[in-house]
């Protein structure tokens, strides 16, 4: 049975009914769900609430205005569970005036008011840019806050079942840094953008060394001087698994340059599953190693 017009609105060039119980079905897509899809969906509804509460979700047809008059206020709140802010005090000039939190709080409480006053139920406002940009902002805190723990209860377990910090940071800490960058890559692509996760992921291994060593560079020689780096000895910072690991991410590097060109410049799945041998056997060689079982006796910074 066909809806009438009363029963709906159009917003974006989306059809969205009137009634909030339907609109709330559209919004998670509960009528297309399975009753497995259902189940999941109400058991992850906490969650899901909360990340909504959080996260701006533009899409066109789905508005909820609710939404967005609560975001302000439930961001605040987010930032300060991030930061662990509760007591953080606000400081001028030595002198107090309180908490953060009894300011930025009732601040946020008065946007959302403002919101409220802004917003209808039918049509999305005008300064819809800023939720979408501030949606960004926090879903890649949300992302680096799960990843940062899951980090955490790695380290544990490595620590629990007394496993070296070397191998520890070959893995875990490596996969804690990368973490965040796969999940939205990976969210990306599945979206159907493979061109913008090719972009990113090319340039944020050049953003984190070129930039991020080169900050910690500066920073640590205006402090000390020159920095001096020990190719042998038991505190040796370039170590022949730091060699192995430079030369394995030099091979996949040129092996992408050169097959990628001579492919149209495809990505085919034969060169996905090329890149990925190439860093399990890094992982590889790189722990057999470091546990001596493959020992490499060759200076190979000396090479």
């Amino acid at each position: 049975k066909e809806e009438s017009e009363e029963s709906i609105v159009d917003i974006n060039n989306g059809r969205i009914p009137r009634n909030w119980k339907e609109r709330l079905s559209l919004y998670f897509d509960w009528e297309e769900k399975s009753k497995i899809g259902r189940f999941v969906l109400i058991l992850t509804s906490p969650l899901l609430l909360l990340e909504h509460l959080t996260i701006h979700w533009f899409e066109e047809g789905k508005y909820l205005r609710w939404l967005y008059v609560l975001h302000p206020t439930f961001i605040a709140l987010f930032l300060f569970f991030l930061f662990d802010a509760w007591t953080w005090e606000i400081v001028i000039t030595g002198h107090g005036f309180g908490l953060w939190i009894t300011w930025i709080i009732p601040l946020a409480v008065v946007i959302s008011c403002l919101v409220f006053f802004t917003t209808k139920n039918n049509k999305t406002p005008s300064y819809n840019g800023i939720y979408v940009v501030l949606g960004a902002v926090i879903s890649a805190m949300w992302i680096d806050a799960i990843a940062n723990e899951l980090v955490s209860c790695l380290q544990t377990l490595g620590h629990l079942f007394k496993i070296s910090d070397a191998i520890m940071g070959l893995t875990v800490m490596a996969w804690g840094n990368s973490l965040s960058d796969l999940i939205t890559d990976l969210l990306v692509a599945k979206r159907g953008f493979p061109a913008m996760v090719t972009s990113a992921m090319y340039s944020s291994p050049i953003t984190h060394v070129l930039v991020g060593m080169g900050l910690s560079f500066i920073i640590q020689t205006s402090q000390t001087g020159t920095i001096y780096l020990g190719t042998h000895g038991t505190n040796a910072a370039l170590t022949n698994t730091l060699w192995l690991n430079i030369m394995f991410l030099i091979v996949g590097l040129i092996l992408s340059l050169i097959i990628v060109p001579l492919s149209s410049f495809r990505f085919t799945r034969l060169l996905g599953v090329v890149l990925c041998l190439i860093y399990f056997a890094s992982v590889l060689f790189s722990v057999l190693d470091l546990v001596g079982v493959v020992p490499i006796t060759v200076p190979l910074w000396k090479l």
